[in-house]
């Protein structure tokens, strides 16, 4: 049995130091190439492919992952580990029985109870990191008021001439040492009348007194006080959490209702301006193609291809509906001209400080999800993204981060195919605009030839003039596109450098530890 057990504590040791191991290259893997795959839910997938150039670069990554106090601390486990296998092997059975050894086995155990989940612990250890502080001073008082009893109690019984003979009474009031320990044991209740009723067999008439309110004020009153603050602290945390549960929940319904608010205002303003383009003449509808309304023209061009942009409802087909009904059925998008009227609302930035969210940070928050510029970001993906922001990194923001690169790249693939149709359709545009010939009619007075052709040749450069003009209007559109496709490209390989995107059909979103063929 004594065999099988080294054997087991063997194996583990070397288990252990494999997990270590895998945390490096898989902390690696994940922060410096940003690769996600993983090989039966625990092993990276960079780790078969590791080269020499490699090795040396973990390597190399081992100092910052040595900063994390809990993989220092897994280290001295695994190391103290080895130390008792060791001795196992090697060391004489009368040594493994030494106190200090047997303290190492239960230091051992450490490893294990760290590895096991305490989520209900976690309130209860951080009520007692909070109360350190008024534990220390409730500690200081009792060993003043303790030290002092215990003066008195030598000065006048343990020096008395009538105790010197019973050694019992100077075994436990003749030295400072000896008082202090018989007090701690009376503040405790232990045997606590034996001493008081040794005392007054003495004639000792008023120490029995001082020791019955030293166990009063000791007893009853620091030792419950230290019980209740460490009860209190784990009381508030787990109040402190409900309240912040509670704040979100109210932080959304606040949203929610400044949302439909915005959405009143804003339908009346959309209604009036669909009015007057329907109401304007065909030439001033020519405006919106100049320099300065490119860009909405370029993003309205651009998102004409996705229904969820476009509803097939004009915004004319009932102007009695409500719109905050609009706003829940429509498209539960916050757009930057809501974001700004929202953080300007005095309820919504109470509930953002109590949240523990400042208006920055939510504004941030915007700015981030609506980083690929889709002129609005859901309700609940914004609600998601501040809850993100106050709590701890979890596993699942990572395959959510996994499913929204996918679908960047699979957005990607479709506005790249979008924006060669439009090139394609504006060099046919050019074509056309080639094969254009310009003539003019002659008055049939005029028979100079001289005048004739003067008159050709004004009207031939005022065409050109204009067609060299719309020209250079579709060159520069044609620029500034390529200019949003390369910005667009940036973005997606700084956010996945080594992304590509394998041919055929590939599903939106994959598990994280998938198998199939998929994002790489």
């Amino acid at each position: 049995i004594g065999s099988l057990l080294t054997a087991v504590d063997v194996s583990f040791a070397f288990i252990f130091s494999f997990e270590l191991v895998l945390r490096v290259v898989t902390s690696y893997q994940v922060e410096v190439i940003h690769l996600l795959r993983m090989k039966l839910a625990v092993w990276p997938e960079f780790l078969g492919r590791m080269g020499d150039r490699e090795r040396s670069a973990v390597f190399w990554y081992l100092p910052r992952i040595l900063r994390d106090p809990v993989y220092v601390f897994d280290i001295v486990v695994v190391m103290v580990h080895y130390v008792l296998v060791v001795m196992d092997l090697f060391v004489q059975d009368d040594l493994r029985q030494h106190g200090a050894i047997i303290l190492l086995q239960c230091f051992k155990l450490l490893r294990f109870l760290r590895l096991v989940p305490a989520r209900h612990l976690e309130p209860l250890i951080t009520g007692l990191s909070q109360m350190l502080q008024n534990f220390f001073w409730s500690g200081v008082m009792l060993m003043i008021l303790t030290y002092t009893v215990a003066i008195m109690m030598i000065q006048v019984v343990g020096k008395d001439d009538s105790a010197a003979d019973d050694a019992e009474m100077q075994a436990h009031w003749a030295r400072i040492g000896s008082a202090i320990e018989t007090l701690l044991q009376i503040c405790t209740f232990s045997e606590w009348t034996l001493y008081i009723n040794q005392v007054q067999e003495r004639n000792f008439r008023a120490m029995p007194v001082v020791l019955a309110i030293f166990a009063a004020i000791a007893g009853l009153a620091i030792m419950n006080m230290i019980t209740g603050v460490i009860v209190h602290s784990a009381f508030a945390v787990l109040n402190l959490a409900d309240k912040r549960e509670k704040r979100l929940i109210g932080l959304k319904n606040t949203l929610y209702e400044t949302k439909a608010s915005i959405f009143q205002h804003l339908h009346s303003e959309r209604l009036t301006e669909a009015k007057r383009k329907l109401s304007a003449p065909a030439s001033d509808g020519l405006d919106l193609y100049d320099d300065s309304n490119f860009k909405v023209a370029t993003s309205s061009v651009a998102m004409s291809s996705s229904t969820k942009y476009f509803p097939d409802e004009s915004p004319l087909a009932d102007e009695s509906a409500d719109a905050s009904s609009m706003a829940t059925l429509a498209d539960h998008t916050i757009h930057d001209v809501e974001l700004e009227q929202m953080v300007r609302d005095k309820v919504l930035q109470k509930m953002l400080r109590k949240t523990g969210v400042r208006v920055d940070q939510a504004m941030i928050v915007w700015q981030k999800i609506d980083s690929m510029s889709s002129d609005g970001v859901a309700v609940d993906v914004f609600l998601q993204g501040i809850i993100r922001m106050a709590q701890p990194l979890q596993g699942i923001d990572v395959a959510a981060m996994k499913s929204h690169m996918r679908r960047t790249l699979h957005e990607h693939a479709q506005l790249t195919a979008d924006t060669t149709k439009c090139q394609e359709s504006f060099m046919n545009i050019f074509d056309k605009l080639r094969q254009v010939h310009l003539t003019c009619q002659v008055e049939d007075d005029v028979k100079h030839r001289e005048v004739r052709k003067e008159l050709l040749d004004d009207t031939t450069k005022e065409r050109r003039a204009l067609l060299i003009h719309r020209n250079n209007g579709l060159k520069r559109r044609i620029s500034v596109a390529k200019q949003h496709l390369e910005l667009r490209r940036k973005t997606l390989s700084e956010i996945a450098p080594r992304a590509t995107v394998l041919p055929g059909r590939q599903e939106d979103v994959s598990p994280l530890c998938s198998a199939r063929m998929g994002f790489d």
